[in-house]
C-alpha cells in the first residue's frame, strides 16, 4: 500500500449525499452563476428561469422554462457529461473534488498486471537509456522528468527505451541496439498521445511521428503519436493541446507519413471553426527531425519559412492578372486586400477599398431574406474567420457592420463597388438544400439522421457546416452545424444521432429475446416494422402502438431505450404528465419519418384531445388546419413514427384506443443471471450505439417492399380461413397479429433471428387474446359507470344510501359505492344496458381489476370496507373512477 497524508477526505456517494455544501460546489462547478435563491442561465435563454432550492439537506435544480424534472447533483452532471452515473461520479471526485488522496488507497490487488508493469518501469534506472538518447544528439539533461524511461529483461540486464503515453495506458519500446524501427507497444495504441514535450504556452505545436522526434524538438512545443499506423480519431483529447495554436505537422516525407498527415488534417479540418491553423513542414524524403537534429541543420530548418505550406484554412490567391480581373470583374485581389482601378484625367489610379477578401462557402435557401450564407473572411494581417450573413444583410452598411463583428476586417468601398464583388464571389454559391423532415425521404432512397444521411448501406456524415454530399448535391442538416452550436432549437433534433456501434443485427435481437423473453421478441419485430413504417401503412391503412403496461420499477424504461438506441443517444421520451400538448406531440411524430417516439406515463387522466390524436394517430392522420386562404385547402399533420407508450394503468377510460395497441405486460418482472447477463450487454450497446444493426435492417427496403404485401395478405388468409381456432378475436386484434407475422415473414430469409415464426406466433397470439379479453371488460366496466352517471343525473341514486365520500386514516378521500344496491336499480332500469346487462358477481370480478379500485385495509373484510352511515361498501380512488363526479355531491 502506497504511503499516503493520514485522513484522506472521504468523498464518496453517501459524504456527497450527506453534505450540501459539496453538492452546491459540484453543482457550481458545472453553472457557476449558480446562486441558492436567485435565478440564474442554464442555457442560452433571454430571462434566467433556473434555481437552486435546499430541501431535506439535497440541493435540487430546476429549470421552470421547461417541463423536466429538478435535477440533483448527479443529475446534472450526468448531464453535462452524457454519461451514466457511475462515470459522473468518477469524474466529480477526480476532477471536481480532486480526491486523489482517497484514490492513492488501493489494495495490492486492485492493481492490474499492467498497472505493476508500468511502477516498476518508472523506478528503474535510466542509466543505459539515457546515453542512447544521447548517441541520437538529444540533450537529456533538458528532458522533463518523465519524458523517457528503461525496462530490463528478468536477470536485470537493459533491453528497451520506454515512453508512456498521457494517459498511462500504453508502453511504447525500442531496442537500445537498433537505431530506427522495431517498437514494441503493450496496451492500447488506438488514440494515445504522448505528450511529456507539450508546453502549454507555446503559440506552436509540432505534432510528430514517434517518440524520438518528440525529444529532438526540445526547445519547442511537440506532441507524438506512437506510430504512423495509430488509428487516432479522438478529436476532443487531441483539441485541449491544440485549441487556438498553430499546429505544424511534421510527419515524416514517406506514404504512412502521408497517410497520417492527410488523417490529422481531415480531423481538425472537420471539427475546428479557424481557431486553429494547420502548417506542414516540408521535410525530405531522406530526413526526418531527428536526422536533421544530429546534422546539426534542425534550427535553422526550422527558422525558414519557406518550409512551411499552410493547409488549414486555405489561402484566397491573390490576382494572377490584375488587369484581366479590373476589365472582366471591375477589381483585383492584391496582399489579400479588394482595389479598384479608376482613370481621372488619362492617369490611371489605384484605391485599396478593403483590408480582407473574402469567399463564400454554402449558401442555404429558404425563400426569404433570412437565408444564410456562410462567408469566408481572411486580412491581409492573415486572420481567417467564417460569417453567417443573410440576404437581408448584404447591404452596405449591414454588410459592413457583420464583418466588423467578427474583428479587423473592414470595407471602405462603395455600395456599387460592394455589389460587384458580391455578383463574381456569390457565383461560386455551394447551394444546400435544407432537410426538414428527418428519417426516411420518400422516392430518394436515403434515410436521415440529425448528424448524416445513410444511402445504400453507407452512413454520409455532416460536415462541421452541417452539409452533406450525395451525387454532387449538397444537403443541409441544421442540428449539427457550428451555425447553430449555441442554439437551444436543435437540442432534440440532435439525439436522433446515427452512431455505428459495434453490435449486428444478430446479437442485439440475441440479447434482447434474451434479456425480455417474448416481450423482447415482440420489440424486435415492432423496431423492424418502425424502421418500413411508411410501406406497412400505405398498404394497410394503420399502425398500432406498443404499450408497456407496469408499475413503476419494473423495467419498462430500460426495454423501451434498448428499442431506442437504434434511432437516439440520450433519448429519454415524451412525458404525458408535463403538460404535453397534441400539437406538439403531433409535430414531433410529424418530424420523423420511420422512425421511433416514446410517450412516458399514460395517465386515464390525460387531456381527452390527447386520446382523440392517437386514435387518429393510429392511421397515420395527426390533424388538420385550414390554409389562410380563400379556396377552402387545408394542411395535415401526419404521424409518420412508430410510438411506444407506457403507463402504470390500461387506457381503461377508452377501448377504443386499447384495441389500436399491441399491449405487453410488465408486471410481476423478476429476472434471471442470464436475462442481467443479456441486459448488460444491452446496456454497452446502447452507450456504443446500434447504427451497424439499423443498416443491416434498412438494406432490405426494396425487398421488403416488394414482398410485405403479399406476405401480410397470407398471415391473414392462414388467421381466419385455416382454423386457427381465432374465432373469439375481434378483426383489429387478427390484422395486428398479421401485420406482425408479414414483417417476420418478409425477412426471415435476410435476417438471423434469434426465435422462429413459431415463437413469435404463440406469443403474439397470447399477448392480442390476453388484450382481448381487457377489452371486453373495459366496455363493460364503463358502460357501468356510464349507467351510474345517468342514474344520478335522474336523481334515482343518492348519497349516504347508495354511495358516499370518506377518508382513510392518513387523510386519502374515497369513494364508497354499495354496489349491491347500485346493481339493483341498474339492472331494474334497461335503458341503460347499452348491450347485455352484467351479472352481479361478473360485475364484482370486473370492479376489483378496475384502476380505480382501493383494496380493502380493514381486519375482517375481503374486498369492501366499512364507512358509517352507509355500511358495507367497495372504495374507490376518486382520481381514477370512470364517473363525472360533478354529479355525486358530498
Amino acid at each position: 500500500m502506497q504511503k499516503t497524508i493520514d485522513n484522506p477526505p472521504d468523498y464518496g456517494f453517501d459524504r456527497i449525499k450527506n453534505d450540501p455544501s459539496i453538492q452546491l460546489r459540484i453543482i457550481q462547478h458545472v453553472f457557476p452563476e449558480a446562486v441558492p435563491g436567485k435565478k440564474f442561465k442554464t442555457h442560452l435563454e433571454n430571462t434566467p428561469s433556473s434555481c437552486l432550492k435546499l430541501d431535506n439537506g439535497k440541493y435540487w435544480l430546476k429549470n421552470f422554462g421547461n417541463n423536466e424534472k429538478a435535477k440533483d447533483w448527479l443529475n446534472v452532471v450526468q448531464e453535462h457529461l452524457n454519461c451514466n452515473a457511475s462515470d459522473a461520479l468518477s469524474f466529480v471526485l477526480t476532477n471536481i473534488l480532486n480526491d486523489t488522496k482517497s484514490k492513492s488507497f488501493r489494495n495490492q490487488d486492485e492493481y492490474s498486471s499492467f498497472d505493476k508493469k508500468v511502477f516498476a518501469i518508472q523506478n528503474n534506472s535510466k542509466q543505459l537509456a539515457s546515453q542512447y538518447l544521447v548517441s541520437r544528439g538529444i540533450l537529456v539533461n533538458e528532458l522533463p522528468e518523465g519524458a523517457y524511461y528503461q525496462s530490463n529483461n528478468e536477470d536485470k540486464t537493459v533491453n528497451r527505451i520506454v515512453f508512456i503515453d498521457s494517459e498511462k495506458q500504453l508502453i511504447n519500446s525500442r531496442k537500445l541496439t537498433i537505431e530506427k524501427g522495431q517498437y514494441y507497444n503493450d496496451g492500447k495504441l488506438n488514440n494515445a498521445l504522448y505528450v511529456e514535450m507539450y508546453r502549454p504556452s507555446d503559440e506552436w505545436v509540432f505534432l510528430v511521428e514517434g517518440c524520438i522526434n518528440a525529444l529532438s524538438l526540445q526547445s519547442h512545443s511537440s506532441i507524438a503519436f506512437f506510430s504512423a499506423g495509430n488509428n487516432f480519431n479522438d478529436y476532443p483529447k487531441l483539441e485541449k493541446y491544440i485549441k487556438e495554436k498553430r499546429v505544424i505537422l511534421a510527419f515524416d516525407n514517406d506514404k504512412a507519413g502521408e497517410q497520417m498527415a492527410s488523417q490529422i488534417l481531415s480531423l481538425i479540418v472537420d471539427h475546428s471553426f479557424l481557431d486553429i491553423s494547420v502548417f506542414q513542414l516540408k521535410l525530405s524524403s531522406d530526413q526526418d527531425i531527428n536526422d536533421l537534429l544530429r546534422a546539426g541543420a534542425l534550427e535553422d530548418f526550422l527558422s525558414n519559412g519557406e518550409n512551411y505550406q499552410q493547409l488549414y484554412p486555405q489561402l484566397i490567391d491573390d490576382s494572377i492578372d490584375e488587369a484581366n480581373d479590373v476589365k472582366k470583374h471591375g477589381y483585383f485581389k492584391r496582399q489579400n486586400c479588394y482595389w479598384i482601378e479608376s482613370n481621372i484625367k488619362g492617369v490611371r489610379h489605384e484605391r485599396c477599398i478593403s483590408n480582407f477578401v473574402m469567399d463564400v462557402v454554402y449558401f442555404f435557401p429558404d425563400g426569404t431574406d433570412n437565408a444564410k450564407r456562410i462567408f469566408y473572411l481572411q486580412n491581409k494581417f492573415g486572420k481567417t474567420e467564417l460569417a453567417i450573413i443573410t440576404a437581408k444583410s448584404l447591404s452596405l452598411e449591414d454588410f459592413k457592420a457583420v464583418i466588423r463583428s467578427k474583428g479587423n476586417f473592414s470595407f471602405r468601398g462603395t455600395k456599387d463597388e460592394l455589389d460587384r464583388i458580391l455578383e463574381e464571389v456569390l457565383q461560386r454559391d455551394k447551394e444546400a438544400k435544407e432537410l426538414t423532415t428527418l428519417g426516411q425521404h420518400l422516392g430518394k432512397g436515403y434515410y436521415t439522421f440529425a448528424n448524416g444521411i445513410i444511402q445504400n448501406g453507407k452512413f454520409h456524415k455532416v460536415d462541421k457546416y452541417g452539409v452533406v454530399e450525395l451525387h454532387s448535391t449538397y444537403y443541409y442538416l441544421p442540428a449539427f452545424s457550428f451555425i447553430n452550436r449555441h442554439s437551444q432549437e436543435f437540442l432534440q433534433d440532435q439525439k436522433f444521432q446515427f452512431r455505428m456501434g459495434k453490435g449486428s443485427f444478430s446479437q442485439w435481437s440475441q440479447m434482447v429475446a434474451q434479456a425480455y423473453d417474448e416481450k423482447g421478441i415482440i420489440g424486435i419485430v415492432f423496431v423492424i416494422a418502425s424502421i418500413y413504417r411508411d410501406i406497412i401503412i400505405d398498404e394497410l391503412g394503420f399502425f398500432p402502438y406498443l404499450f408497456l403496461f407496469g408499475d413503476w420499477g419494473v423495467g419498462k424504461t430500460s426495454y423501451t431505450e434498448f428499442l431506442l438506441s437504434l434511432f437516439y443517444n440520450n433519448y429519454k421520451g415524451i412525458s404525458l404528465e408535463a403538460n404535453s400538448t397534441p400539437k406538439s406531440i403531433a409535430r414531433t411524430a410529424h418530424k420523423i419519418r420511420n422512425g421511433l417516439l416514446y410517450l412516458k406515463e399514460y395517465d386515464n387522466k390525460i387531456e381527452k384531445n390527447i386520446i382523440g390524436l392517437l386514435k387518429t394517430g393510429y392511421e397515420g392522420i395527426a390533424y388538420s388546419r385550414a390554409q389562410s386562404s380563400n379556396d377552402f385547402k387545408t394542411m395535415d399533420t401526419f404521424i409518420n413514427s412508430s410510438i411506444i407508450i407506457d403507463g402504470n394503468s390500461l387506457p381503461s377510460a377508452s377501448s377504443a384506443l386499447l384495441s389500436r395497441m399491441v399491449v405487453l405486460d410488465f408486471r410481476n418482472n423478476n429476472f434471471t443471471s442470464e436475462q442481467v447477463s443479456a441486459f448488460k450487454q444491452l446496456e454497452q450497446y446502447k452507450a456504443d450505439g446500434l447504427g451497424k444493426t439499423f443498416i443491416e435492417i434498412i438494406i432490405h427496403r426494396k425487398h421488403f417492399k416488394a414482398v410485405f404485401s403479399s406476405c401480410f395478405n397470407e398471415q391473414l388468409s392462414i388467421l381466419k380461413e385455416r382454423n386457427m381456432k381465432l374465432e373469439h378475436l375481434s378483426e383489429r386484434s387478427i390484422k395486428h397479429m398479421a401485420l406482425f407475422l408479414a414483417v417476420f415473414q418478409s425477412l426471415s430469409d435476410h435476417l438471423i433471428f434469434p426465435f422462429t415464426y413459431q415463437n413469435l406466433f404463440d406469443w403474439i397470439k397470447r399477448t392480442v387474446t390476453d388484450q382481448d379479453i381487457e377489452i371486453k371488460s373495459i366496455n363493460r366496466v364503463n358502460r357501468f359507470w356510464r349507467a351510474l352517471d345517468f342514474l344520478k343525473s335522474e336523481k334515482k341514486l343518492h348519497k349516504d344510501i347508495h354511495y358516499k365520500y370518506a377518508s382513510k386514516s392518513d387523510g386519502t378521500e374515497y369513494l364508497g359505492l354499495n354496489i349491491q344496491l347500485l346493481h339493483k336499480i341498474y339492472m331494474q332500469t334497461p335503458a341503460t344496458w347499452d348491450g347485455e346487462p352484467t351479472s352481479y358477481n361478473d360485475l364484482i370480478r370486473l370492479l376489483i381489476n378496475d384502476p380505480a379500485y382501493i383494496p380493502s385495509w380493514m381486519n375482517g373484510r375481503s374486498n369492501t370496507v366499512t364507512i358509517k352511515g352507509l355500511g358495507s361498501a367497495y372504495a374507490f380512488d376518486i382520481s381514477k373512477i370512470q364517473l363525472n363526479l360533478d354529479l355525486w355531491e358530498r
